[in-house]
């Protein structure tokens, strides 16, 4: 009797990955920076504060969608 065939490593089952999800939140994009709407000390200072807060706002997104990047790329167990 031959049992050739029968002899073997069984059938790998591959499983769909879950699509990954990337929080809404971290894909909107920077905002315009606002200009100075005169030339005013008080003025200028306050466009300062807001540009600061502005791009303190979109750093934060940034570098969280970073680490959103670098998690996915290392993949499930950590690695590369």
């Amino acid at each position: 009797m031959l049992t050739a065939c029968a002899s073997g490593t069984a059938p790998t089952v591959v499983q769909p990955q879950a699509r990954p999800i990337i929080p809404e939140a971290l894909l909107i994009p920077c905002p315009a920076l606002p200009d100075a709407k005169d030339g005013k000390l008080g003025t200028l200072l306050q466009n300062h504060v807001d540009v600061v807060h502005a791009y303190h706002t979109c750093a934060r997104r940034h570098g969280d969608l970073s680490d959103v990047a670098r998690r996915l790329s290392e993949g499930p167990g950590g690695a590369p």
